[in-house]
């Protein structure tokens, strides 16, 4: 029997895996191991992602140098057994529309 933390990964993951396919951008990318609760979304602009997702009132977090190397910045996004697919739903949705917005500036990099 699957815990409700793995069903949390693997919904996420199959929703990352949908939004990767709508917003077509090299310049956000979604990471992710199959069986680990953590999220990576990397992206250029890390800050203002992490800030659009708080205001939606996510707790998600930019990871900035020089806790990783400068390039390597991201929002890490960490999945917990309590999480409800709706919460999923509001995360996947909120960066859904922060890329969209975002799209024609990270066009230019």
């Amino acid at each position: 029997l699957q815990s409700n933390i793995q069903r949390n990964i693997e919904y996420l993951r199959v929703r990352c895996d949908e939004f990767q396919r709508k917003i077509q951008s090299s310049a956000l990318r979604i990471d992710h191991h199959p069986r680990s609760p953590i999220f990576s979304v990397r992206t250029a602009f890390p800050r203002e992602l992490a800030q659009f997702c708080q205001q939606r009132r996510l707790l998600v977090r930019p990871i900035m140098a020089p806790t990783v190397p400068k390039g390597k910045e991201r929002v890490r996004v960490c999945l917990h057994a309590g999480n409800t697919r709706a919460e999923i739903d509001q995360l996947v949705d909120a960066i859904t529309e922060w890329a969209a917005q975002k799209q024609p500036a990270m066009a230019k990099l």
